[in-house]
């Protein structure tokens, strides 16, 4: 068990993090491609998808405390005042969130198909047929916003891979769960299976707090600084936008047909995949080297963590993003097509993945430039950012999807990301000059660049040598690799990275 519970250093917290993470994924992933073959893209799977993605959002909204408030100002406390009073702040925070999830929970179970006909485009129909699936979405938000915030306390105490662990046994749950009661449950038995899984995930890092770090859960009145209330509420004036241009796209989608809200919840949960596993836990832990950089009132060794930060994450999710735009059909034949996931559920989510997939370096820089602002207390950035991208996403919503109907759902986003990286060279250049972001914009147009070419070059080549599905996956993934990995090792386009692999293949080879 102590191997499941110890503290890491940041090294060895991004790469256990990261192999961790993509184990949950992976877990994750098998409960997809089991709703996937066992449901297909249908009502009842809209209904699901909409309430989960919903309910996501709404989480979101409330769990954006943690990265932006919470946890920076409860490593402050703990510093500066002492270990207790930041158990206080946080535990002010685990009370808040019960109140937060009791409301909810009343509202909707005053009249949950009230609420749902009018906030989504299903008719009363089919939210009646699946009804249990509204009363059961408010408790699963709350059981979804505690475990948020126990996993961003446990990972300010260093501790990045136990939460991933945990989540391996919530998604297990889930899965087994699914298993074994979806003929007698039906739909419900996903969410009832997810809902045991957070339980047990909750339960796991409440055990880990208490018997790791000491953890006291005691509720007396504490009160926030004006500082705290200021933060939180910049921090919520972002994310309220971010919340209604998701919701909005949402609403948008529920009126396009059967199966297209399935359709993109399968494209962009296996979209975000590399997202979760690479640039959430990279940026998870490089925000934790910021906040004790900037509390040193070290600028140099900052700018140096975000420019060499983002260029390696940069250099990792750019050939994944391109190549997986490029092979998206076969991937997503590959992984979901058999059962009750048909011909028209291939096409629809390989669409939505395709062009998900390409916002993936974009969302690199968004989520560790969110991170900065966050650690350097600048937070009004990161709303102000949030701001512009939910007005330029709402506008784009309501024109592409109007015009190009799916595929406009996703040029939305994807436009947008592209001028949050503009924007960032203005925030840049006029209030933060210590840092070095405009290397990185440059360095994200010659990645692109080399991806690009590199990426149809093997495409080209695969399809002329090869014409199984497998085989185009596989020795397009290991073409683009090699070739990727020779064309960095000739001129250097990441010299972190080609210093790494030199030093393991000594390792290796002496």
């Amino acid at each position: 068990m102590k191997f499941f519970f110890r503290a890491e250093g940041y090294k060895k917290g991004i790469v256990y993090s990261i192999l961790f993470s993509a184990i949950a994924k992976l877990t994750a992933f098998l409960n997809i491609a089991l709703i996937a073959y066992i449901f297909g893209t249908n009502g009842q799977s809209d209904v699901y998808f909409f309430i989960l993605n919903a309910i996501q959002l709404i989480s979101f909204l409330i769990s954006v405390m943690e990265s932006t408030v919470i946890i920076p100002e409860s490593m402050r406390l703990r510093e500066q005042v002492g270990k207790d009073e930041s158990m206080l702040f946080v535990n002010y925070f685990f009370k808040l969130y019960f109140i937060i999830g009791i409301i909810v929970t009343i509202i909707i179970f005053i009249n949950p198909l009230f609420l749902f006909s009018h906030f989504s485009g299903f008719n009363r129909a089919l939210l009646s047929e699946n009804k249990y699936l509204l009363y059961g979405s408010p408790l699963l938000l709350l059981l979804i916003i505690y475990s948020n915030l126990l996993s961003e306390v446990l990972s300010s105490y260093m501790y990045f891979t136990t939460p991933m662990i945990v989540n391996i046994i919530n998604n297990i749950t889930s899965v087994v769960f699914l298993l074994s009661t979806h003929k007698c449950l039906g739909i419900l038995s996903v969410l009832l299976g997810l809902m045991i899984g957070y339980l047990i995930n909750i339960l796991f890092l409440v055990y880990h707090l208490i018997s790791s770090l000491g953890w006291k859960f005691r509720f007396p009145g504490y009160s926030l600084t004006s500082a705290v209330k200021k933060n939180l509420l910049y921090a919520h004036i972002g994310n309220i936008t971010g919340f209604i241009y998701n919701y909005f796209g949402l609403y948008l989608l529920s009126f396009l047909g059967t199966g297209v809200v399935s359709a993109m919840s399968y494209g962009k949960r296996l979209s975000d995949v590399p997202n979760h596993v690479i640039c959430g836990q990279f940026s998870s832990v490089l925000g934790i080297k910021f906040n004790n950089e900037f509390a040193r009132g070290d600028l140099v060794s900052l700018n140096n963590t975000l420019v060499r930060g983002l260029k390696i994450l940069l250099f990792i999710v750019t050939p994944i993003a391109t190549y997986s735009f490029l092979f998206s059909d076969n991937i997503i034949h590959l992984l979901l097509a058999r059962g009750a996931f048909n011909a028209f559920s291939i096409k629809e989510s390989s669409l939505f993945f395709k062009y998900f997939i390409l916002c993936l370096p974009f969302i690199a820089i968004n989520t560790v430039m969110a991170r900065f602002f966050m650690s350097i207390q600048h937070v009004r950035f990161s709303s102000a950012i949030q701001i512009l991208f939910a007005i330029s996403n709402v506008i784009l919503l309501l024109f592409l999807i109007h015009t190009y109907k799916e595929i406009g759902y996703v040029l939305s986003f994807l436009f947008s990301y592209f001028l949050i990286t503009i924007i960032y060279l203005y925030i840049n250049f006029r209030f933060i000059k210590y840092i070095d972001y405009f290397s990185v914009f440059i360095y994200l147009i010659k990645v692109f660049i080399i991806n690009i070419i590199l990426g149809y070059v093997v495409y080209s080549m695969i399809h002329i040598l090869f014409h199984q599905l497998l085989w185009n996956l596989f020795f397009g993934f290991l073409f683009y690799f090699i070739l990727l990995i020779f064309l960095n090792s000739l001129f250097s386009i990441n010299t972190d990275i080609r210093f790494f692999i030199i030093e393991k293949l000594k390792k290796i080879i002496l």
